[in-house]
């Protein structure tokens, strides 16, 4: 079948996804692209989009998904707000999470069920997109601006402190934000969400332990504390703390159950920090879900 190692290798580049265009542009007849759907052997995604098998990808993801609904919209669609920042790695969506895409002009379904897109009507500026991995995207600088004044406020302060960690924004672009922000509704959180943003911290759990410490009046003194035993030897660092009164804080990320070497490690480390000299407490994700609980330990750490 004349151009279907072409259009195999096309989806293969693209997440497993594959639209009809591009299978007719890259040498099929449109009946042999319906025989391959017809046989499952492309698995229909909706609005002209298909899913190729490969050993790269047995099965449709997240990514996939994604895919299908901007190949769905056409090449001038660009993924926006919090579907831009996934995009860009810096937070993570369930598979079922609304896809955010402008695309003016476009009010038909795009690909997926019903829900799965939520296509604005708005045109994004040349200066405020670019490339990634092949889709158009909102820039970083711009991605985090619009979360800033549309997101909940832990996701929005998290999402910038992930692009400055890896420093998708640097200084410059935090001193443009104020005028992006300026005029937009949301302008007056954002900026006070922009004055909580610090890219010491190494993951969104990190950042939210810090929010509930500000918001419960025990900001840390500073973040990513090195601990140093009685040689000077950095320990480990805590990703929050107080010096002045040796108590540091982890964020525990780690899901589910550990083996055997990996709580001896932790007992082992622990053990050195209690050398050193300091105390530490450690929280989850789902302590942060009870905001007045971390304040409140560390509260009492810091007054014992």
């Amino acid at each position: 079948m004349q151009g279907l190692a072409e259009a195999e290798r096309t989806a293969t580049g693209q997440d497993g996804v594959l639209s009809r265009w591009q299978a007719l542009r890259g040498g099929l007849a449109a009946r042999e692209v319906d025989a391959l759907r017809r046989s499952r052997r492309w698995w229909p995604m909706g609005c002209g989009t298909y899913f190729v098998a490969s050993p790269g990808h047995p099965r449709p993801g997240r990514r996939a998904a994604i895919r299908a609904v901007q190949l769905s919209l056409g090449p001038d669609a660009v993924l926006v707000h919090d579907t831009a920042a996934e995009w860009f790695g810096l937070v993570a969506r369930h598979d079922g999470a609304p896809v955010h895409v402008a695309a003016p002009g476009r009010r038909g379904r795009a690909a997926g069920p019903r829900g799965a897109a939520v296509v604005h009507q708005w045109a994004v500026p040349a200066a405020a997109r670019t490339t990634v991995a092949g889709l158009r995207v909102t820039t970083a600088r711009r991605t985090v601006a619009d979360l800033l004044r549309v997101a909940a406020r832990d996701d929005a302060v998290a999402v910038l402190d992930a692009a400055l960690h890896r420093s998708l924004v640097g200084a410059d672009d935090l001193a443009a934000l104020p005028a992006l922000l300026r005029g937009r509704r949301g302008a007056v959180a954002a900026r006070a969400r922009l004055a909580l943003a610090d890219g010491r911290a190494a993951c969104g759990l990190e950042t939210l332990v810090r929010l509930r410490c500000v918001d419960g009046g025990v900001p840390p003194e500073e973040l990513q504390v090195p601990v140093r035993d009685r040689a000077g030897r950095i320990v480990t660092r805590g990703a929050l703390g107080w010096p002045s009164r040796g108590l540091i804080v982890e964020a525990d990320g780690v899901p589910g159950h550990r083996d055997a070497a990996a709580l001896d490690a932790a007992r082992q480390r622990h053990n050195r920090i209690a050398d050193a000299g300091w105390r530490m407490l450690r929280f989850a994700w789902r302590d942060t879900a009870r905001p007045g609980l971390i304040p409140r330990r560390v509260r009492a750490a810091l007054d014992g």
